[in-house]
């Protein structure tokens, strides 16, 4: 179980969502239908030296920063300018960021 726990750790750090059983209708809708403009979009990066950028909006504005270029990026630096460049915040101690589930 401390295994696994750390890997998802690592997972909720890059962005991932904690499901807790009841939210499983929620995961089911996305799945089928995809993300709705209102919906939440977060997305990390982790620089080498320390601290986080992120990219918290809605759906919507997301796709009007152009977010696919994060998924462009070659590596975690890039992911970071990448994020930085379309309005990101940089978080020097991550546990400030207020949309991280880093507990």
């Amino acid at each position: 179980q401390a295994e696994e726990d750390v890997y998802c750790d690592r997972m909720r750090r890059l962005g991932a969502t904690w499901w807790k059983n009841g939210k499983r209708v929620d995961l089911l809708r996305r799945e089928l239908n995809g993300l709705k403009d209102s919906d939440e979009y977060i997305r990390v990066g982790w620089p080498a030296g320390g601290g986080v950028w992120v990219l918290h909006t809605i759906f919507e504005e997301a796709t009007k920063k152009g977010v696919g270029l994060i998924h462009n990026a070659y590596n975690m630096e890039e992911r970071c300018k990448v994020i930085e460049q379309i309005g990101g915040i940089f978080y020097a101690d991550p546990k400030d960021c207020p949309c991280l589930d880093l507990s």
